[in-house]
């Protein structure tokens, strides 16, 4: 059993360094997940929590484009439009997700030495 919290991976937190709202979001959801995942493998759980959270980043993303640019505001439909690219980069398989390795040793790390 771990005292600490999963780390959230370095790429995330890399893509995210200017919204700690969303890093802090990410590493709330981790916590939750590693405590509730009762008969799932705590690596699982922990990155389907990082896809789901991400995931209604990418919505609150689109909802706020969607809102910019029905105001016609063009200075806001720009930062919307960069919020959401940084918020599907960072739901990438190949971007933000694309390195788990430190959340998998996090909960691997004690099997090797129990084997």
């Amino acid at each position: 059993m771990h005292t600490s919290s999963p780390p959230l991976p370095q790429r995330l937190r890399d893509l995210l360094h200017e919204h700690p709202d969303l890093i802090d979001a990410l590493t709330g959801s981790l916590v939750r997940a590693t405590a509730q995942s009762h008969g799932t493998p705590p690596f699982e759980s922990a990155a389907a929590a990082l896809e789901d959270t991400l995931s209604g980043f990418v919505a609150d993303a689109c909802d706020a484009r969607d809102a910019a640019e029905a105001s016609g505001d063009a200075d806001a439909l720009l930062r919307a439009g960069e919020r959401l690219r940084l918020m599907f980069a960072a739901r990438s398989r190949n971007d933000g997700l694309r390195d788990l390795d430190e959340l998998w040793d996090y909960f691997h790390a004690g099997q090797e030495a129990r084997s």
